[in-house]
Parts: structure tokens; sequence; C-alpha cells
């Protein structure tokens, strides 16, 4: 709860979406490869060419470093060639003008608006820098159509500049635009195509098999697709191999000619189209020869018994199979301990292990003309003579992702300054033992565990600036250290399990912002919320991501929109690698500052709610590196619109693990 004179609200368990911020450039021109300015946002991901979208900026960073009448600048929209450096460009009546020297066939337009006006020469408002960019039109690409706009990859941005000195500052998104029919349609997407896959190629008996490093891409990879042509002797392509974008990443071509040279190529594909193929040519020169031997052994007491189907095939220029060569190396070796070479056609060999171990044990054919076989492989155990086995069997359990909370405890908060709130806040310590720093690798501390007290007796004191109350927190129900994670379940094997999952926070009494450029706007209060825990422990791991939207603020009939909270996201804690190297990774999600009641960018926007990117999330870990324990700790900061009449307001944040 937040109180304007005495306001609260409660905070609920659930999800977010978190936007980056950065400040305001200075008034030069932009020298050439300067990056661009973050905080633009899309109202739409694709689109055709009579699609309605808007581009929108993130306050503070929303503005000019200068004003159209004493500094003579102006902003517009435009769109540009991917290879165009943006701040390169200039501008005339006409729009923006590509530089001298630019790549042959690039362009550079204004953006038009729904009714065809050309996105130029607009004026900013405020008396202060950064001047405000408004009064923004929502767009399509109808006129950007009709001006000859091609399939390709392009820019579309805002650009503050002057006449005199181009652009000085600049926002910009990459589309990639396809499926153009010229003058009449076309289709675009945010984001490029994906960059060209890393493959292997082995060759084998009549086969070529591998297996692709999946990519990473926006928009997401939807598929991958291989193919094999004869080079050498040349011949029509092979059908190609579709790979799903879960994998799994392997392929194969069988039945193939040995001797024969073939060219494997790899693509990767997404709703911007397929990448440049990734290439490399496989020469089969040794798999005419014959198929790899079938070794088998019996794992048990010294002696060990290993014996192997002899190498057969149709061998060139009259080559026949004279020995075997049989060799021994530990596991886990790299060095061998033994290697025999046995004259065709015997086909096994008794082996005395010296020392009990677990060996690899290959054999390869050897052919009159100098070629040798791919080897063929197996693994034993060799044991002392008197043998005592015991069984063991134990069961995994069922594992589950579940998000869970302790009422009254959070981690340590660093000093952090916004303008918007006309002071700097302190840096806050954590509640004791909720920042489980320096734990040892694979020991989980209690504190980490989403432990919830029954009754909370630790005070939490609201207003950091210094004239709040001072507030107490209403405690969930206990989980018990994850004692029953992930039981009870259902019948369906879905957990059941009860975790605190409503924890109450009471920031207090606001305070009137009296600095900066909010100074008499709003009231300002500030706090943590209650900390959160992720633990994974299912079979995929497919990673997750904690997103969080926050509620209208009501007190009767009065409210304020959710959009004025913002927050500081931390990941406190999450598990270290353990004893094979696997490493849960976690990280988290952009600074959010308060917006404009009717934003999309804000914590109160729906899409907050299913939202899986980084920047719109509290805290996320990728597929491969989700499983474990996680720790997330946020300071939260909320203004009340001076406009709002006195009370107590009340909120929900809900936090969403998806």
């Amino acid at each position: 709860m937040v109180g304007r004179g005495s306001r609260s609200g409660w905070l609920l368990v659930g999800a977010l979406v978190s936007a980056s911020v950065v400040g305001v450039g200075g008034v030069s021109a932009l020298p050439p490869g300067t990056p661009a300015t973050p905080g633009q946002n899309i109202s739409v991901n694709s689109g055709t060419n009579s699609t309605t979208f808007s581009l929108t900026l993130t306050a503070p960073n929303n503005g000019c470093p200068g004003n159209a009448s004493v500094d003579g600048f102006r902003w517009g929209q435009y769109l540009t060639s991917a290879s165009v450096d943006a701040g390169t460009l200039t501008w005339t009546a006409s729009g923006p003008q590509l530089p001298a020297g630019a790549p042959a066939g690039a362009i550079a337009q204004p953006l038009y608006s729904t009714t065809g006006s050309p996105q130029i020469a607009k004026t900013t408002i405020g008396t202060a820098s950064p001047y405000t960019i408004s009064g923004t039109s929502t767009l399509n690409l109808n006129t950007n159509l009709a001006a000859g706009l091609v399939d390709g990859q392009y820019k579309i941005g805002f650009a503050c500049y002057k006449t005199a000195t181009g652009t000085e500052k600049y926002w910009e998104t990459t589309i990639t635009v396809k499926d153009t029919v010229p003058t009449t349609s076309l289709n675009w997407v945010v984001g490029t195509k994906p960059a060209a896959p890393v493959f292997t190629a082995d060759a084998g008996f009549q086969e070529i098999t591998g297996e692709i490093t999946p990519v990473t891409a926006t928009p997401a990879v939807t598929g991958y697709t291989v193919t094999a042509t004869p080079t050498s002797p040349a011949g029509p392509a092979l059908p190609p191999v579709s790979i799903p974008a879960g994998g799994p990443y392997t392929y194969s071509f069988t039945g193939l000619n040995n001797g024969d040279v073939y060219d494997i190529v790899a693509t990767a594909t997404n709703d911007a189209g397929s990448t440049a193929a990734a290439a490399q040519a496989v020469c089969m020169c040794h798999g005419w020869l014959a198929p790899r031997p079938v070794v088998a052994v019996a794992s048990g007491p010294s002696p060990v018994t290993v014996s192997w189907t002899p190498s057969t095939g149709s061998p060139v220029g009259g080559a026949t199979l004279v020995s075997h060569t049989v060799t021994f190396v530990p596991v886990g070796s790299a060095a061998p301990i033994a290697s025999q070479t046995l004259p065709a056609p015997t086909n096994s060999i008794s082996v005395a292990c010296a020392v009990p171990d677990s060996y690899v044990v290959e054999v390869v054919g050897n052919y009159s003309n100098g070629q040798v076989t791919v080897p063929g492989m197996a693994t034993f155990t060799c044991v002392n003579a008197q043998v005592v086995v015991q069984d063991i069997t134990v069961v995994r359990p069922q594992g589950a992702l579940v998000l869970t909370q302790r009422c009254g405890v959070h981690g340590s908060a660093p000093a952090y300054s916004n303008a918007l709130f006309g002071s700097t806040l302190p840096a806050l310590a954590a509640t004791a033992g909720a920042d489980p720093t320096g734990v040892a690798p694979n020991v989980v501390p209690p504190a980490a565990m989403g432990a919830a007290p029954v009754a909370d007796a630790l005070p939490e004191v609201s207003g950091e600036f210094g004239v709040g109350s001072v507030g107490t927190e209403t405690a969930g129900q206990p989980d018990g250290l994850f004692d029953q994670y992930p039981y009870p379940v259902d019948g369906s094997g879905d957990s059941i399990a009860t975790y605190a999952t409503n924890c109450g926070i009471d920031l207090g009494t606001a305070s009137l912002v009296t600095s900066g450029p909010s100074a008499g706007q709003y009231f300002r209060s500030t706090g943590r919320i209650a900390q959160l825990t992720v633990v994974d422990t299912r079979d995929i791991d497919a990673g997750w991501t904690l997103n969080g939207r926050m509620s209208n603020f009501n007190s009767g009939t009065d409210s304020f929109s959710g959009n004025l909270l913002g927050w500081v996201p931390e990941v406190t804690w999450d598990s270290n690698p353990n004893l094979d190297g696997y490493d849960m990774t976690v990280a988290a999600g952009d600074t959010r500052l308060p917006v404009a009641s009717s934003s999309t960018a804000g914590l109160g926007d729906a899409s907050n709610s299913t939202n899986t990117t980084l920047a719109n999330s509290l805290s996320k870990a990728n597929a491969g590196a989700g499983l474990g324990m996680a720790v997330m700790d946020a300071r939260i900061n909320l203004l009340i619109p001076v406009s709002a009449d006195a009370g107590t307001y009340s909120g929900v944040l809900t936090f969403t693990i998806i």
C-alpha cells in the first residue's frame, strides 16, 4: 500500500517487463559509427505495407539536445537501408539524404503517416534539455512501397537534426522487408535473418552424418535445412533434411556412393527468411573400403575376451583384408595402454587386465593397399576374479517449475538516482540471511530457499526520502524450506504443493517531489518487493522468464495507473556450477521508470504478463542454463500524481513464471 497522505498497496506473486534508459547525448554532429540511442519501441512486430504501427520513445530518453526556436533543431522519422549509418544522414526539406560514398543501391526515405504525410521537420516541446519529441503519427509503409521499396533489411527510427550539421541523435529498429510485389504489396517483420549455422559433416561407409549448432536470432529460428549434392562426380541434390527449432540437431544422408565428394549445405530460417548458406565439402575417399568392424565384449573378471565381426566389403583394385589392429585405452584417457595387430581372419583376443578398470577397445581393419577402416569400438570393465556385486536403484523424482516468495525478506539494494524522483535513493542493507553470497558450490543456503515466516516481526522503513512512516509487512504461509518440493502432486503428476503467494508491502506516506523535471507534479514513495525464489528441476531444460504486471492503484472511486510504478531488478543469487560444470545462469531485466498512463512500455501494460524478452522481464534464464534455484529482488519506485485525491491506495503486482 502507499499513501498520498497515507497510501498503501498489496503485492501478489506473478510477472514483469523492463526497459533500458540512457542519458541524452551532446549537441555536436555525430561522428560516423556512433551507435543508435536505445529506448525506441515499435507497436507491432510484423505486418504488410498497409499495417498501421507507431514508433515511441521511452522517457526520459525521448528528447533532442536542442529545440527549434533557439538551436534550429527538428526531428523526423526515417527508413534507410541496413548498410547506411543513420548518424551520417543529412536532412533537407524533402527528408533524409544519403551521405557521400553510401553503398550502391542504398536508400534513405522519410517514414509516412497513414495519410501519406512525410514525418519530417517536426518541432520539439519543453523549455530545457532534453526537448521532448511528441505528437508522433501512426505510420504504414504504403508510400515507401510506392517509392520502390524492395526485399531487404532496413532501419526505421527517429532522428534529431539541424540542417547545418545533419543528424545529431537517433533511435532505430531493424526490420526485414520480404515477399514484395512492386508498388502493390509487401510483408515485413522486426529483426533480421539468422546467421549461418555452424555444423559438422563426417563421412562413414555409404553415409554422411553431422550435427548443427543452434542459432540465436530475432525473430527466433523456426527450423534448419541440410542438403547434400554430389560434386565429383556431379549429380542431382539429395532430398533435404529438415530439423525443427527444438532439435534434435542431428542429420544423416545414407545410401551414398563410396568414393564420391559431396557439398553439404546448412541454412537456418526464421520469420525474416533463410540465412545465407554455410557449406563444406565432404570426401568419402575412405568410405569405399568396408564397413567398420562390429566389436563385442562383456565386462567381467580378468581375462576378458574381445571379439569382432571381420571387416568385409567391395575392395577397389584387388585390395584384400590382411589384418586387424586392436587398441585398448582407459576410459577418460587419450593415451592407449596396449595395441596388437592380428592377421586375418582372426576375430578375437583374450586380454588379461593387470589393473581393474574401464576400457575402450578399438578394432581397425587393414587392407593390402594401405587403406584402413573406420574403427569399431566398445567399452568394457575388467575386474578382479573375486567380485561382490550390489545393484543400486534410486528414483529421481518428477521435477517442476515453482515460483514463491519470502514475505518481509529483501536483498540489498544499491544507491539509485533518477531526475524523475528529484533525489538520490540511499543504498539499502539486506534482511539478515537474504543475500546468500560466498556459499560453497553445490550447497544451497537455507536463506535462499524461499522460507516465509508465519508472522513477520521485521519492520520495513517506508519513504526512504526521510519523511515516511515505519510499516510492517503481512506474512504469507510458510513453504517449509521447500521440504515439499515439488510434492504433493495431483493425478497428472503436477505439483499441488502450497507456497507463499501473497505478501503485503506498505510503502507508507509518500512525499512531494520538489526538484527535477517532475517537481510539483507527483508525490513519491519507494520500497522493495518481497524476495522471489524460482526453482526449476524439470526434465527439459527449456529456460524460463519471470514477468510482472502492476494493476491500477485504487482508493474508493479515485485511481491512477500502474504505469507509474517502476523498478530496479536484481538477481541476488543463483545456483553455483555443479560437480560436472553445469551452471545455472540468470540475468536481471533492465531498470523500468514510471511512464505515462497510456504507454505500452510500462509495468501496467497487459503485455507484461507474457513477454519473454529480457528487456521486458524481471529476470530470465535461457534454455540450457535454467535448472537450479535463483533468488530475485527489486527496488520499487512509485510516482503519485498530485491530481489524485488524498487517501490510501491499493494495487496488485502480479508475477508470472513462464
